[in-house]
């Protein structure tokens, strides 16, 4: 969530600022998957979120299971991004404090 996307800007912020170089390249895919995943958050979770909102819960419309699938399918491609975003932090973090132990024992 917004801790993810603020640690994100910040190595980025840093990886332009010279101070996270090699490290800091993994996570300008991972700001991108990131902003990806907002897109389609935007442009698919929401529009079946306000449909569901709108429906009438004593006259639930037929095609219930195709929005249910539907939902379901989108959670499952946003849970794709997050687990990409969350993978590539790690890596350039563990990237980082491994350089920095090589770094202090020379």
């Amino acid at each position: 969530g917004p801790l993810l996307i603020l640690s994100l800007l910040i190595s980025v912020i840093l990886l332009f600022a010279g101070k996270f170089r090699k490290p800091g390249l993994l996570m300008l895919p991972a700001l991108l998957v990131m902003l990806g995943d907002l897109v389609f958050t935007l442009s698919t979770n929401h529009p079946l979120n306000q449909l569901i909102q709108s429906w009438d819960l004593n006259a639930l419309p037929q095609n219930v299971q195709e929005v249910k699938s539907k939902v379901v399918n989108a959670f499952q491609i946003r849970l794709i991004f997050m687990i990409a975003v969350f993978v590539l932090a790690l890596l350039s973090s563990w990237i980082y404090f491994n350089n920095r132990i090589n770094n202090s024992k020379r």
